[in-house]
């Protein structure tokens, strides 16, 4: 590809990249750029992308955009390019999923140090910071709606109830947004890898996610923040939300188990399908959430050591898809 014509990419990557920096897809765009085109590509897009941010919106934006799309996506490119001669002759081995994902999990856990060291030097705290903007954000939802109510009581006890939980959730809240963080981010990857190889388009071929292994390092870091969570004060408070953090790698681990024994099924897509349906009805509408997240997590701990896969995995799946 030319360089005039891999520039105007990266600029129509960046314009798109910027646009999107408003949902949860901000890191497309980058990302196409660079499993097609490679790092470089990339790294102009998220610049092209910050600069109209910047001049468009404000300088808090356009910093935002970089720190929390632009830097990932272009760490796992970085990441995801990196190959060497395979076992037999013409081929290659590319960095696996499981240790992108762990670059990934450090990332959004060096975050969390720097957004607890801001506050430890602000003068205030993560917890009321998050508990301010908790109450602001149900007061916003509950003042539509006060006309909806049928006495004052029942009001009162909406409050009520909405202030319990503004308390109950304030300390974990840094922790869930960088989870749900970390999940786009994956879900970003997936998608565009997945398109750019269908399209022929990817310069690696798409992981086999359901072989996916996670680094060990990772199991001790979840082992060192339960530790810590269990401490009192802004270490116990740090240590919880990490915990929320870490434990994203071995949710994913626990779905791929879940996969792996769908696949000796006769129809593995119905089971899937049955399985995840189920999944959401106890989420949603049972109210399980936590229960159903905190299991599949085990699964993925009790995976990473006990190595459950190997008993039900298919024979001749390979760490690639070709």
């Amino acid at each position: 590809m030319g360089a005039f014509r891999g520039l105007l990419f990266a600029l129509i990557g960046g314009i798109a990249g910027a646009i999107l920096s408003i949902g949860s897809f901000g890191s497309a765009p980058v990302l196409a750029m660079g499993l097609y085109l490679g790092s470089a590509l990339a790294g102009i897009s998220a610049g092209i992308a910050a600069l109209l941010l910047l001049l468009n919106s404000n300088a808090l934006s356009s910093a935002f955009y970089i720190v929390g799309t632009g830097l990932p996506a272009l760490l796992i490119i970085d990441r995801a390019l990196i190959s060497q001669p395979g076992a037999t002759p013409n081929t290659l081995e590319w960095c696996p999923s499981g240790r992108i994902l762990g670059w990934l999990t450090a990332y959004a856990i060096s975050i969390l140090g720097c957004v607890a060291i801001y506050f430890a030097f602000s003068g205030d705290t993560m917890v009321t910071v998050s508990h301010n903007y908790l109450r602001d954000f149900f007061a916003q939802i509950l003042d539509p709606l006060n006309a909806n109510f049928r006495s004052d009581a029942e009001r009162t006890l909406v409050k009520k109830l909405l202030a319990v939980a503004t308390i109950q959730m304030a300390p974990l809240f840094t922790g869930f947004l960088l989870s749900v963080y970390l999940l786009m981010l994956v879900v970003n990857a997936t998608m565009t890898q997945g398109i750019l190889n269908r399209a022929r388009l990817s310069r690696r071929p798409s992981p086999s996610y359901v072989t996916m292994d996670l680094p060990r390092w990772l199991s001790g870091a979840l082992a060192a923040a339960a530790v810590a969570a269990v401490l009192p004060g802004t270490i116990g408070v740090l240590g919880k939300n990490a915990v929320m953090v870490v434990s994203i790698p071995f949710l994913l681990l626990g779905l791929t188990v879940i996969h792996t024994l769908s696949r000796r099924t006769p129809n593995p897509g119905m089971v899937l399908v049955a399985i995840y349906f189920a999944l959401f009805l106890l989420v949603a509408l049972v109210n399980f959430s936590l229960p159903v997240l905190a299991l599949l997590t085990l699964l993925g701990i009790a995976e990473q050591w006990t190595s459950l896969r190997q008993r039900f995995i298919a024979p001749g799946t390979n760490q690639e898809d070709e």
